[in-house]
């Protein structure tokens, strides 16, 4: 059994600009196009893309993406919504990410999940064709992102890509590696996995992902994105995702006018982008881009590796450390756009122009830089989407409830630090209040002290800093004998310690939030793949809190 249940801890919601986005977004409203959290917001939407979409789009882009998603081995009822985009009254709920190594973190899987279900409520309330889409970013290049998974086999296991022969710089897309370095990565999660009825099941399906996507290459080579996308397209295909890649040529070529712009007023974007940041500084929140005016909204790759684009003396630009002049950097934009990748900046732009985007499902860093980017959309002539946040949440297993039972402890609990739960959780199993103790101690040593030090200065006589070194040397001692007390009683308490690691291990692998961490073949091993259909049947619309999933023993 599943069940969902809401934190409005702090530790849960990545920035206090994110936090007041979800529960207190009229302080933030001033910041964006619509108010994501009414209906009202997606039936204008729908009027606003209906009075200035250019409506010519949809054919090119349904060939576009048809090509690209029967060369993933998509559905049917993916190749339906292709199809509906043709149509003036369909539009799109759209979320990206870097392409994670096989999936990557599950917040990527929540961020899909999020897509389906809002495409679905979306379509239903106003009658209308929702095509849900992923971004696939492959035009990215940290690859220190995307070239691990996490799961928990007794202990956290990190499962690392080969990546030895890997440019550094390269973008996803042009990272090429051989089958056999994906077959190897397979096989150690394999080794991994613990044991269950699931497990074979799981390496079939990502073999079989591997051999269409080894179909599609040449000198037995896979790109990472494209594995990347063959997977979620095959665990997402009953649904009809549609995965966009901005690799595909054809839909690059589709960028060549805001790249043009760029090339005119990079400065002025930047500009924009710097003053919305002073204002969320003025606001109490952090500036989410930082900019510098002489770097374009765009990167060119020279042997494989992405450089920065910067303006250089009047009508001069710095490519990596090439200079060259802005009419044969235009040229290239023309005859070799596939070089070009957009930045945070104007990748956005570019899929909110190209596609009549109704939504724009939004992880917390996203949706925080939005917050310097409507202005920015505002120059091109389009009004940024409704900004709606992905799913976020922690799953809490039967076996981690039962243990925070077991210490007493409540789920709200999680959102205090490990060390504090765990001098709460001894003070609780013991009669003796140790911190209590200590600081009684502290306190009775330093008033006989200081009824010492006002004795001997009555009686005039010099002990120079004496005084004050004792103190400090108390308060050290002092420091000292309760770290021994309470590593002597953690000692004696193993059992205790135990079931407090395991929790942690469990809900804050390494020290993040899980969803950030750990794998979704962590949970489909124990649960199978129907874990994720059972997750797309709980999620609410309109429901933003963080949540814990807690996964109960069927009785």
């Amino acid at each position: 059994m599943i069940k969902l249940t809401e934190t409005r801890g702090g530790k849960f919601y990545y920035s206090n600009l994110y936090k007041d986005y979800i529960h207190n977004f009229p302080k933030v409203k001033r910041h964006y196009q619509y108010n994501y959290q009414k209906i009202e917001s997606y039936q204008k939407r729908i009027q606003d893309i209906n009075d200035n979409y250019d409506q010519k789009l949809r054919l090119k882009l349904s060939s576009i993406l048809r090509f690209y998603n029967k060369s993933l081995g998509c559905s049917s009822k993916t190749i339906e919504n292709i199809e509906s985009l043709k149509n003036g009254d369909s539009y799109v709920v759209i979320g990206g990410q870097q392409p994670g190594l096989l999936t990557g973190p599950i917040f990527i899987i929540y961020k899909i999940l999020t897509i389906l279900k809002v495409s679905s409520f979306l379509e239903e309330e106003l009658k209308v064709k929702a095509i849900p889409c992923f971004w696939n970013a492959s035009d990215d290049s940290n690859l220190e992102q995307v070239n691990r998974l996490s799961i928990i086999n007794n202990d956290l296991v990190k499962i690392f890509l080969d990546s030895s022969t890997v440019n550094k710089g390269a973008r996803f897309s042009d990272i090429l590696l051989s089958a056999d370095v994906f077959k190897e990565l397979i096989n150690k999660l394999e080794n991994f996995l613990n044991p269950s009825d699931f497990k074979p099941k799981i390496v079939s399906f990502l073999n079989s992902c591997l051999s269409e996507s080894d179909g599609s290459f040449k000198n037995d080579v896979i790109s990472i994105s494209f594995f990347f996308s063959c997977i979620i397209s095959k665990l997402f295909s009953k649904y009809g995702l549609v995965v966009i890649d901005p690799g595909c040529y054809k839909l690059k070529k589709l960028s060549h006018t805001l790249l043009m712009s760029d090339l005119e007023d990079y400065s002025k974007k930047n500009k924009i982008i710097s003053a919305r940041g002073n204002e969320l500084k003025r606001d109490g929140y952090h500036a989410q881009l930082n900019t510098d005016n002489n770097a374009l909204n765009f990167f060119w790759s020279i042997d494989g590796a992405r450089k920065r684009v910067t303006a250089g003396r009047k009508g001069y630009f710095k490519i990596g450390n090439k200079t060259i002049k802005k009419e044969e950097l235009a040229s290239h934009l023309k005859d070799e756009i596939n070089n070009a990748s957009l930045n945070v900046v104007l990748r956005p732009l570019l899929q909110d122009s190209i596609l009549p985007v109704i939504a724009s499902i939004c992880g917390p860093g996203e949706v925080s830089y939005f917050a310097q980017l409507k202005e920015v959309y505002n120059l091109y002539g389009i009004k940024l989407p409704p900004i709606y946040p992905r799913f976020s949440a922690t799953v809490m297993e039967n076996k981690t409830i039962k243990a925070l039972g077991k210490l007493n402890m409540k789920k709200e609990d999680m959102v205090i630090d490990k060390d504090i739960i765990v001098k709460r959780v001894l003070n609780n199993k013991s009669d003796l209040n140790f911190d209590k103790l200590i600081i009684d101690f502290k306190k009775d040593v330093m008033v006989k002290l200081e009824e010492l030090e006002k004795s001997i200065a009555n009686l005039e006589i010099d002990t120079g800093s004496s005084f004050d070194r004792t103190k400090k040397n108390i308060k050290k001692e002092t420091r000292m004998l309760a770290k021994k007390i309470t590593a002597g009683y953690k000692k004696k308490n193993n059992y205790i310690m135990a079931l407090v690691d395991k929790i942690y291990l469990n809900l804050f692998p390494d020290g993040n939030l899980q969803e950030r961490e750990l794998n979704i073949f962590n949970y489909l091993n124990k649960y199978d793949f129907s874990f994720i259909d059972k997750l797309y049947v709980k999620l609410k619309p309109l429901d933003f809190s963080h949540k814990f999933i807690e996964i109960y023993k069927n009785r």
